[in-house]
This record gives structure tokens, C-alpha cells and sequence, in this order.
């Protein structure tokens, strides 16, 4: 049986023409079915939870916090899933960075690539994100941060997070998803991150099958390095670039998988977030946990400020948690003393077959620069990916 959920609009992929589009309820699954007058019918999955996707049909129009930048197209590997794999391209000037940076509402500015710590200029670009009064996230996959002093040569620019790939702690899984073998140098990067007392978030790229078994051992990883890792984001491989594999983790899959290694059940772990919030491609983004015993414990970050402000919500969290756990995470933060806190944010990128574009437009925070203007992230992907716009 099928059920009408929503009507909305998306691309043709053959020639990218905006046209319309219904997604329907099939089997427990969740489909784009769309027709474009010049190649005719076409059929995509795009989610494999029906009830999980309802849960983020709601009218909510997300503010535009992050602007991602593609300093460089130049990278120093070849991976297989690159987005970007036009490396010649010509870069952004200087100057016209300068300007963009200024003229964004935007306060959070992504730094990413290609590769962007290629460019000599990254310092400079650094202090002028700093002195415009909004904050650089240097994105990139770690491989010049092996050398401490140009990790310190960032963080006296003013660079305090950085976003670092980090696929695996298996060689083998390097050389298959970024051509070489990588673990020991991810590693040197990190410890000199650590070092500087980086804010650093690892962004894991899942390819199913490949490396998905490994989301508990670098979830444990953080947890061992929650002085400077504080924060997890998981991505799944989409049909981006030189990426061709068509077969990805759906959010509610991954939200089945960190569940089971959170120890928590997956309806709970559902409920604690305020699914308002996030567009059916994403989750979390600002959670934090907390470990009682073998067991963690979910707080929305919005929810734990006020715990620590308002007494009034901190009598409802204590009838929801254990008052010993709840009073020894409040004292910790009054004396100053870091609590066990990681972020998760879960990322299952649409593709240019199931792509809302009603549902990135309006809830998408994140733009990415193009030569060409500002496009929501993924849609941005989708352009570049069939050499539509030069980013």
C-alpha cells in the first residue's frame, strides 16, 4: 500500500532541472517518486524508518550559522570518495575571501578544500576570521597537522577547532577510502592537537561494509580523549564526486547503531532529541552525554544549560535521571572541573535521486561558497558533482 507523505520539490539527475516531486510510504520505507518531462520517471529510497521520518515532517525554517569556504581545490591525497575532485580549478583570491568573510551572517566559517592547509596564506585568512569577530573551523584530513610547529603556527593565528578526518584504525581501510595508509599520521596530528589543547572533532566518512564495524572503537577513542575530542560526526558516503557506491547508511540506521553502543534504547535515545530541530538527513548535532556506571545517560545541549541555570528544569531532570549523578554534574561544573561530554552529530547526505530541496532550503544551517553564489551543502555537491557551477 502506498501513502502520499509530502509533496516538495527536487532535481531531475539526468539534467539537474528543478521539478516536482511526492514521497510516499511503501513497505516501511520511505521514497522520492518524481517524473521530468525530458527523461521521464524516476524512483529513489529515502529512508528506511517510515515512522522516524514522519517524526521530521514539521514546519521549521533553520537560521544559516555556517558558511563552508573551499579555500583551496589542491589536495595532498586522492581519495576515493573526494566531493571535490576538480583539483585544477582556480582559488578564491585572497581578497575576495576577505570580502566574503566579511559579508556573512554567518559566525561560524568553515575552512575546507581540497586540502586548505595548502595554502600559505592560511594564517593570515585565520587572524582575519578572528578579528571579523567569528569563528574559523579549520577542516581537513590532518596530514600537515603532523608537523607541531605548523599546528602551532595555526593556533597562535587564532585557530581553536578543528574538524579532523578520521576513518579508521585499521591501514588497510586508509589505503581502500584515501589511497595510502594514514593511521600513524592521523595520530601524530591528533597528539598535536592535543598538545595545544585544540577543540578537536573527528569526522568520520562511513562506507558500509568497509568501516562501520569500526564506530564503537573510535567512539571509545573520543571518550579516552575527551580533554581536547569533543566532538563525533558521522557522515555516510554518498554519490558525490568520485564516489559512485550507491548503497548508504540511512540516519535511522545510524541511530540504531549508537544506541546499541551507547547501551541505550533506541526509542529513548529518539525521544530525547527535539526532532524540531533537524531536517530527515541529520541528528543530533548538540547532544551530550554522561557516563553513570556502564550506562550513558542523553541531555540536550539546550536543556543542560538550562539545567544549569534553572532550578525549576533541574527538579524535572532530577525526576527523570538519578539525583546523585545530576548533582555531581552541576557541582563539577560550578568548581570548574570538565564533565565527560561529547557532541554527536549523524549525517546521511541526500543524493541527487532523493534530494528535498523544500527540506534543505528551509532547514539546511549550512551554505557552501561557489564561484557562482551560495548553495545549502549538499545541493552545492550535487552542482559541482555534475560540473554544473565552478566551485
Amino acid at each position: 500500500m502506498t501513502n502520499i507523505l509530502k509533496q516538495t520539490k527536487s532535481l531531475c539527475p539526468t539534467c539537474l532541472t528543478e521539478i516536482d516531486a511526492t514521497v510516499v510510504e511503501e513497505n516501511n520505507n520511505v521514497y522520492m517518486i518524481k517524473e521530468c518531462a525530458q527523461h521521464g520517471k524516476f524512483k529513489a529510497l529515502v529512508e528506511k524508518d517510515v515512522e522516524f521520518y514522519k517524526s521530521t515532517l514539521h514546519e521549521h525554517v533553520g537560521k544559516k550559522t555556517k558558511l563552508l569556504i573551499p579555500f583551496t581545490h589542491k589536495c595532498n591525497l586522492n581519495c576515493n570518495f573526494c566531493w571535490l575532485p576538480q583539483k585544477d580549478r582556480e582559488d578564491f583570491s585572497l581578497q575576495h575571501l576577505k570580502e566574503v568573510i566579511s559579508n556573512s551572517n554567518c559566525k561560524e566559517i568553515r575552512i575546507c578544500g581540497g586540502e586548505p592547509t595548502l595554502r600559505n596564506d592560511l594564517p593570515e585568512l585565520i587572524r582575519f576570521i578572528r578579528t571579523d569577530k567569528k569563528l574559523p573551523v579549520l577542516m581537513t584530513n590532518g596530514l600537515k597537522l603532523a608537523d607541531f610547529s605548523y599546528v602551532k603556527k595555526l593556533k597562535n593565528a587564532g585557530l581553536d577547532v578543528v574538524s579532523l578526518s578520521f576513518n579508521s584504525f585499521d591501514d588497510d581501510t586508509y589505503k581502500n577510502l584515501n589511497g595510502r595508509k594514514l593511521l600513524q599520521i592521523k595520530l601524530k596530528a591528533l597528539e598535536n592537537l592535543k598538545k595545544v589543547g585544540m577543540f578537536t572533532s573527528l569526522s568520520v566518512m562511513v562506507d558500509k561494509g568497509l568501516n562501520d564495524k569500526e564506530l564503537k572503537k573510535i567512539f571509545d577513542y573520543c571518550i579516552e580523549n575527551n580533554s581536547f575530542i569533543k566532538e563525533l560526526r558521522i557522515r555516510s558516503s554518498a554519490e558525490f564526486g568520485k564516489y559512485k557506491k550507491s548503497d548508504t547508511l540511512f540516519v535511522s540506521e545510524m541511530i540504531t547503531i549508537f544506541s546499541k553502543i551507547l547501551n541505550i534504547d533506541r526509542e529513548e535515545f529518539l525521544k530525547i532529541i527535539d526532532r524540531n530541530k533537524y531536517p530527515h538527513c541529520s541528528f543530533g548535532g548538540h547532544v551530550i552525554y554522561f557516563r553513570n556506571g556502564n550506562k550513558w545517560l542523553l541531555i540536550e545541549k539546550a536543556s543542560y544549560n538550562k539545567m544549569i541555570s534553572k532550578l525549576e528544569f533541574f527538579i524535572k531532570m532530577v525526576l527523570k535521571f538519578k539525583f546523585k549523578i545530576l548533582l555531581e554534574l552541576i557541582m563539577n561544573e560550578l568548581i570548574g572541573k570538565n564533565n565527560l561530554i561529547l557532541s554527536l552529530e549523524l549525517k546521511s547526505w541526500p543524493n541527487k535521486y532523493n534530494i528535498d530541496l523544500d527540506n534543505i532550503n528551509k532547514r539546511c544551517v549550512t551554505d557552501q561558497l561557489s564561484k557562482n553564489g551560495k548553495f545549502p551543502f549538499c545541493y552545492s555537491l550535487i552542482l559541482n558533482n555534475e560540473n554544473i557551477i565552478d566551485l
